[in-house]
């Protein structure tokens, strides 16, 4: 929803949808996601899997959008937080994530 609206495809949000749409990520989105990594690396084991790069894709463009807010939560969320540094380090994850950022805040 985040991206469709920065790329105006949505109309911009009423104050009522931003409040319901952080209580959901604060409430039940990353708890969710946090709880589904507990006692392992990635979500499916101890291997990386293509769910873990969607989420990941998906938690970086919505950061891009409301850094402050993710940062914010995820400071709540040490298994999502401990997972995410495991994939930044990647170097692929790295050079795709400048060319994402390049071309979304243009």
């Amino acid at each position: 929803m985040l991206i469709a609206r920065r790329l105006r495809l949505q109309p911009e949000p009423t104050p009522s949808q931003i409040a319901r749409e952080k209580d959901e990520l604060q409430n039940r989105i990353l708890p969710m996601l946090n709880n589904a990594l507990e006692g392992k690396r990635y979500f499916c084991g101890d291997q990386i899997t293509g769910y873990d790069l969607q989420v990941f894709c998906e938690i970086q463009s919505m950061m891009v959008f409301a850094e402050e807010l993710f940062n914010q939560e995820l400071e709540k969320q040490n298994n999502i937080t401990d997972w995410m540094r495991r994939i930044d380090i990647i170097p692929e994850v790295q050079d795709k994530q400048r060319e994402f950022k390049k071309i979304a805040l243009q």
